[in-house]
């Protein structure tokens, strides 16, 4: 007994140190703190990701968000610290992607400043991981990002690398006003049906554009049904970015007539859409 209660109370005496020496007393309501404190000991990833992951399930975003990008500017003189952070924040733009939640991005949009020292890193070192971290952030979160971010995004359109191309791609289709070159690559016909399914989720990020929505909806009604069930399929996949398209869909005339695969989707999309703003 008396191990255990020392044990806990080591514990406690290590994550206050911690969130004293690395400028973070202002976020002690943070899940995540406890085990980055014993990450900054320990040094061991498994046991980090570990204990992340079962503090997810009662972890709010608002206070783990600010915590990680307080941890990553914080942690400069320590590497690994700090790109253990790292990764944990890029997992978490991907999680809550689909939940297009303003509030979200709101909490995001702090990232713009320690992101924006490495801009220069990025930019000049086609190999920098900084360089992957802002194109996702651009990618995955609605954060508005700085004109650097948009010229580097830019830039990245030219890559020889296809995957940092597509990366770079879906950042700047969340940028407003979209580009006139953005644009013409979102409503370029596609040909081969292996561009089709990246295409449609690119543009699923853009249906508030007119043009854009008249384009994936024509691929929804395309008189080609592998076309018409892509396309519903990366709908229902989309959370509550589906929605302008899955309205059109609901309005059309024929929506009942549809092939059984594409109405499942449309219905699968309809739910996701409603539990999207029911659990924002």
């Amino acid at each position: 007994m008396k191990t255990y209660v020392g044990n806990i109370l080591n514990l406690r005496v290590a994550l206050l140190a911690f969130i004293c020496t690395a400028g973070l007393s202002g976020y002690a309501d943070s899940k995540f703190a406890g085990p980055f404190a014993k990450f900054k000991q320990s040094r061991d990833r498994a046991a980090l990701s570990r204990e992340l992951s079962a503090s997810e399930n009662v972890a709010n975003l608002k206070d783990e968000v600010p915590f990680l990008i307080a941890l990553i500017s914080g942690s400069d003189n320590d590497p690994e610290l700090q790109q253990a952070a790292r990764l944990k924040f890029v997992q978490i733009e991907i999680l809550t992607f689909t939940r297009n939640n303003k509030e979200l991005d709101s909490l995001f949009q702090e990232a713009t400043g320690f992101l924006g020292k490495h801009l220069g890193e990025a930019s000049s070192n086609p190999k920098s991981q900084w360089r992957v971290d802002i194109v996702l952030f651009g990618a995955f979160t609605g954060a508005i990002p700085t004109e650097g971010m948009v010229k580097l995004y830019s830039a990245m359109l030219d890559s020889e690398d296809s995957i940092e191309r597509e990366r770079a791609l879906m950042a700047l289709t969340r940028v407003r006003p979209l580009s006139k070159r953005v644009k013409e690559i979102l409503l370029t016909p596609v040909n081969e049906p292996a561009e089709l399914r990246p295409r449609l989720e690119k543009m699923i990020l853009a249906l508030d554009e007119k043009e854009v929505l008249a384009t994936f909806l024509a691929y929804c009604d395309s008189g080609d049904l592998d076309t018409q069930r892509t396309a519903s399929h990366v709908l229902s996949l989309s959370g509550s970015w589906a929605e302008p398209a899955v309205n059109a869909l609901l309005r059309a005339k024929n929506v009942d007539d549809r092939d059984k695969d594409v109405r499942l989707n449309l219905d699968r999309a309809i739910e996701n859409v409603k539990r999207a703003k029911q659990h924002p």
